[in-house]
C-alpha cells in the first residue's frame, strides 16, 4: 500500500515544487494543496496549476484562494478550515513548503501536531536586509523550536542546521532544475551575452555587475552585452549606476514565465553577484538550459559550481575580481565554453537529476512513518 503525503505548496515556491510533485505524483498516493495569496506577484495562477495537474494526472489538488491578507487575523479561520480537511485525510507524511507568516504555524500546530510534518527551510539565515526580515526571523524560531522534522536545501545549511539544532531530524536534498519548457533560441555568434535574471533585491549585489560592465565598456564595447531582467521597486538607484546604457539590454520587469526559456538560451552565461545566498533559482533555471553560471565565491554557489570546470566564481562585493573574470572570457574569444558547458551537463546528469532528489524525499518519509511505526508498538 503507497504511502499517502500530504504536500502543501506556497505559489512562491512553486516553480521548485511542480517538478517535484510530478514525480512524487506517481510513487505515492499525493494529496497537493497549492495556497494563493490575496495579492498575488507571481506568475503562476490557480488557472495554470489546474491545467499542470490535469496534464501530469494529479488526481488530489486543492487549489486555495485566499480571501485574507496575511496578517489579518480573519485568515486564521480560512487555515483552520483546510487544516482539518488534511487531518481528516489521516496523511502519513505532511510536507510544507510555504512560508506562511505569521499565523499558518501556530494553527499547524495545534491542529495537525508535529510527528509528521516537515517543513522545507528554505533560508536557514534570513536574507541580507530582508524587507520582511524580523518577521521572518520570528517565525522560523517558533517553528524550530517546536516542529521535529526539517528538509534542508543545501549542504552547508545542512551542517549549521546540525550544529544548532542537534537533536531534531533532518535531511539534504537541492533544488531540481526550473524547466518553462524549451526554446529554439541560441547564444549570438558575434557577442557574448551575460543574463543577470529575477527579482532584483539588495542582496542580489547587482550593483557589482553594472560596476564591473562600466569597467569593460571601455574595452570590449562592441563584443559584449549584458541583459539585466526582472522586477526592481528601485531601479532608478542602478539606472544612475549605468554609465554605457548601449552595453545593456534592459527588461525592468515581471518576466512571464513564457518567456523565460528564449531568455535563458540566447545566453553564454548567468551571471549572480550575489552578496548572500542560499541556494538561488536563477542558477537552476540556466542549469536547466545548459548554461554556465559566473557567481559571488559564497557557499550556496560553491556547493554547484566548480571554478574553471563548470563555471566562475569571484570574490563575494568586489566588482574588480567580477571585471577579471569578464574580461578574461572576453580575451579568450570564450575558447573555454565549450568544455565548460560539457562538464556542466555531466555534473547536472549525476546530481540534479528529478529522480535523484525525489528518492531523497522518499528515503526521508520512509524513516519518518517507521518511526512512527516503531513509536505506537511501546
Amino acid at each position: 500500500m503507497s504511502k499517502k503525503i500530504c504536500y502543501i505548496s506556497e505559489e512562491c515556491y512553486l516553480d521548485s515544487d511542480v517538478e517535484i510533485i510530478k514525480e512524487l505524483n506517481r510513487q505515492v498516493k499525493l494529496y497537493w494543496y497549492v495556497f494563493f495569496r490575496k495579492k498575488s506577484n507571481v506568475d503562476y495562477t490557480p488557472t495554470k496549476i489546474e491545467s499542470y495537474s490535469k496534464q501530469h494526472l494529479i488526481a488530489n489538488i486543492s487549489i486555495i484562494s485566499l480571501k485574507n491578507r496575511l496578517r489579518n487575523l480573519k485568515i486564521i479561520w480560512e487555515y483552520v478550515q483546510i487544516l482539518k480537511t488534511i487531518k481528516k485525510e489521516k496523511p502519513d507524511v505532511i510536507y510544507i513548503d510555504m512560508l506562511g507568516m505569521p499565523y499558518f504555524f501556530l494553527c499547524v500546530f495545534f491542529i495537525l501536531g508535529t510527528k509528521n510534518v516537515v517543513y522545507a527551510v528554505h533560508d536557514l539565515k534570513i536574507h541580507y536586509k530582508h524587507q520582511h526580515y524580523y518577521f521572518i526571523d520570528l517565525s522560523q524560531k517558533f517553528i524550530f523550536m517546536y516542529f521535529k522534522h526539517f528538509h534542508l536545501l543545501s549542504r552547508w545549511q545542512l551542517n549549521i542546521f546540525k550544529q544548532k539544532y542537534p537533536k531534531k531530524n533532518c535531511f539534504y536534498s537541492g533544488i531540481c532544475l526550473k524547466d518553462f519548457g524549451s526554446s529554439n533560441k541560441i547564444p549570438p555568434k558575434g557577442k557574448i551575452r551575460f543574463l543577470f535574471f529575477g527579482t532584483i533585491r539588495k542582496n542580489k549585489g547587482l550593483q557589482y555587475l553594472i560596476e564591473a560592465v562600466n569597467k569593460l565598456s571601455i574595452e570590449f564595447k562592441n563584443e559584449f552585452v549584458v541583459s539585466i531582467a526582472g522586477v526592481c521597486d528601485e531601479w532608478h538607484i542602478y539606472e544612475k549606476l549605468i554609465k554605457d546604457p548601449s552595453v545593456f539590454d534592459l527588461q525592468i520587469k515581471l518576466i512571464p514565465n513564457q518567456d523565460i526559456p528564449d531568455l535563458f538560451c540566447s545566453s553564454h552565461y548567468i551571471v549572480l553577484p550575489y552578496i548572500d545566498v542560499t541556494q538561488s533559482g536563477p542558477l537552476l533555471i540556466a542549469y536547466n538550459y545548459g548554461i554556465p553560471a559566473i557567481a559571488s565565491n559564497l557557499e550556496g554557489f560553491k556547493e554547484y559550481i566548480e571554478d574553471n570546470k563548470t563555471g566562475y566564481l569571484f570574490k563575494s562585493q568586489d566588482s574588480e575580481d567580477l571585471y577579471r573574470v569578464l574580461k578574461k572570457i572576453l580575451l579568450t574569444k570564450n575558447s573555454n565554453y565549450k568544455f565548460m558547458t560539457q562538464n556542466l551537463g555531466d555534473y547536472i546528469k549525476k546530481n540534479i537529476s528529478t529522480e535523484h532528489i525525489v528518492n531523497k524525499y522518499l528515503d526521508y518519509f520512509n524513516r519518518i512513518t517507521e518511526k512512527q511505526t516503531e513509536d505506537e508498538k511501546y
